[in-house]
């Protein structure tokens, strides 16, 4: 079976929501089945996606439970019949395939116990949404997860809280009240929780950080001729990068090249009756044509996922791009507005009368050439960890402002 997925063939499980299988070969009496999109049911997976990083109006991308209540409200049914569930939902937002690459052998059938990376057989099939949007709809569902950031932190009434921290000790800025509820500060948790010795401590008024915040992205990051320069200088450096990666991209194309003709003339000995298919020494040279070929496919989309040839970046785009979000971060409810400045800040340290924003360069880039904030793709997988007064991250802006 895992022999019959590394040749991009299905092992006959139902197939994936928005997916049906049809015959792509027949070898003997055997049916060898491929995954093709179903028309019917994918526009619902493309539904589903859109809820996820866009929402409906100015609602902002809807979390797993609302989009089950949307979909039950709207008479959206499953393949059976029922109503959506939580559980089969958020394994449809998460499971690659709807970006083109099916994964097989993720587990084993019997325990149900994670299988190791080297195991796992990547088949390419038929996307459904895109690798950007899919991508987009990773960081969301990640920045949503209790496991990350608690409810209140995505959802709650304040604008900063989960990116705002102490740029003396690290910690986290709470809110904190005065007046009998007349003034909100943000405030460094430590004091609070562990007292004077462990952080001396400081507080900013609520809507002093919020504004200056807000006005400096606007005036200094969203601001078209800023933004478009700030673009200009990323897209040099990936640049660089990007002509580095030629040289090994062609390498690995040849590699995967040759195993691919390799792969072809066994299997034909096979059908032409030439060998014997089951001989242990035959077998043994198709499994290392199939490990070359795949090992190559592997190098080569990693290569293809840094380069950067294919984005198009244009004044329209910068324009319409800046002009959404400069509306979206200072309009609006406060977790409408907290969705739109999370994909532009991934930290605050507040000082005394100093405050400092970082962000990343790429995902800015890659959501201005995909046209809408919620279409970037190189999603990152960790994020470098702030080093104050050191050199910044050649992937990292970050803002001064004045408190």
């Amino acid at each position: 079976m895992v022999a019959n997925a590394k040749e991009g063939f299905w092992n006959g499980a139902a197939p994936p929501y928005g997916y049906k299988t049809i015959v792509a070969e027949v070898r003997g009496k055997k049916q060898k089945k491929k995954l093709e999109v179903d028309e019917v049911e994918a526009p619902v997976v493309r539904l589903i996606f859109d809820l996820a990083s866009k929402g409906v109006g100015k609602s902002g991308p809807l979390g797993v439970k609302k989009i089950v209540s949307y979909l039950n409200d709207n008479a959206f049914r499953t393949r059976n019949g029922n109503y959506w569930h939580i559980g089969p939902l958020h394994q449809l937002l998460t499971r690659a395939t709807y970006k083109g690459v099916h994964q097989y052998n993720r587990s084993d059938s019997r325990t149900r116990a994670k299988r190791s990376e080297d195991e796992i057989v990547e088949v390419a099939v038929p996307p459904i949404v895109s690798v950007d949007q899919w991508g987009a709809v990773q960081e969301i569902l990640r920045s949503k997860n209790p496991r990350v950031n608690p409810p209140q932190t995505v959802s709650g009434p304040i604008l900063l809280t989960g990116v705002a921290r102490c740029a003396e000790c690290g910690a986290a800025m709470t809110i904190r009240t005065g007046k009998s509820g007349r003034y909100r500060y943000y405030s460094c948790a430590n004091p609070q929780a562990r007292g004077k010795s462990a952080c001396s401590g400081h507080s900013v008024r609520m809507g002093r950080l919020d504004e200056a915040v807000t006005s400096a992205l606007c005036e200094r990051v969203l601001e078209p001729s800023r933004l478009e320069n700030l673009l200009r200088e990323i897209g040099d450096r990936m640049q660089e990068v990007d002509s580095r990666d030629r040289g090994e991209l062609l390498r690995v194309e040849a590699e995967l090249a040759e195993a691919k003709l390799r792969l072809d003339r066994l299997h034909e000995a096979i059908e032409r009756g030439i060998v014997d298919g089951s001989d242990p020494q035959f077998v043994s040279r198709i499994a290392k044509a199939t490990t070359d070929r795949d090992v190559a496919a592997v190098a080569k989309e990693r290569i293809l996922a840094r380069r950067v040839n294919g984005v198009d970046i244009t004044p329209d785009k910068v324009v319409a791009f800046g002009a959404v979000m400069r509306d979206a971060i200072t309009a609006g409810e406060i977790p409408f507005r907290k969705t739109y400045l999370r994909l532009l800040v991934d930290e605050i340290r507040v000082g005394p009368a100093v405050a400092l924003i970082r962000g990343r360069h790429d995902r800015l880039r890659s959501r201005v050439a995909g046209g809408s904030p919620f279409a970037g793709g190189m999603v990152p997988t960790t994020v470098q960890e702030w080093r104050a007064g050191r050199d910044k991250c050649v992937n990292t802006y970050i803002i001064e402002i004045s408190l």
